[in-house]
């Protein structure tokens, strides 16, 4: 439900979805979070376990903002990955997740 901002700190962090006019009253369903990666961008995929952290490098298939869940390509593999947001064209892959997609595998839709 679209409920309307009442306190500044709700807003805090936030952007525009659209333009909203001085004077309006700010809905919640006019805010969103800055996007931090942007689809088709060359992103740094980090990793980290006790002892090891390993970075690499990627291309987002999806936009997202910090702490969203978007799919990553490896360019290399060709391996698509669940990655978390974490800053500007930066990305986390957990621990001992699997590619989404495999490396040379086509995604066949089922219906």
């Amino acid at each position: 439900r679209d409920a309307v901002v009442h306190r500044a700190a709700d807003a805090v962090g936030l952007a525009l979805k659209r333009a909203v006019l001085a004077g309006q009253p700010l809905s919640s369903i006019d805010l969103m979070r800055p996007i931090l990666v942007q689809k088709g961008a060359r992103v740094a995929i980090e990793l980290s376990a006790p002892g090891l952290a390993v970075t690499g490098q990627g291309v987002a298939l999806d936009a997202g903002g910090a702490r969203e869940h978007i799919r990553v390509q490896n360019p290399n593999s060709h391996a698509v990955l669940d990655a978390l947001v974490i800053g500007p064209n930066r990305v986390s892959v957990a621990q001992g997740s699997t590619p989404l997609q495999a490396a040379g595998t086509a995604q066949v839709a089922v219906r």
